[in-house]
């Protein structure tokens, strides 16, 4: 079978004749995926330092044990 199938030929028929309409959609979700995608880094970031300033905290009241 060669040339579009029935799927690709509506979304062409779609795009020649509403273009901002046809692009908009994916934009908006590429938008939302980059500011889940940030977000998500973000609090990985916090959840990681916060892992270390714990993990610091117990270091340091483990040796002041030590000390005494």
């Amino acid at each position: 079978m060669v040339g579009l199938s029935r799927s690709q030929q509506r979304a062409l028929e779609q795009f020649a004749h509403r273009p901002l309409e046809a692009t908009t959609e994916p934009l908006v979700a590429l938008l939302v995926s980059t500011i889940a995608l940030g977000v998500l880094t973000g609090l990985s970031l916090v959840y990681y330092g916060y892992v270390q300033w714990r993990y610091a905290r117990y270091r340091r009241l483990e040796l002041e044990c030590d000390r005494q």
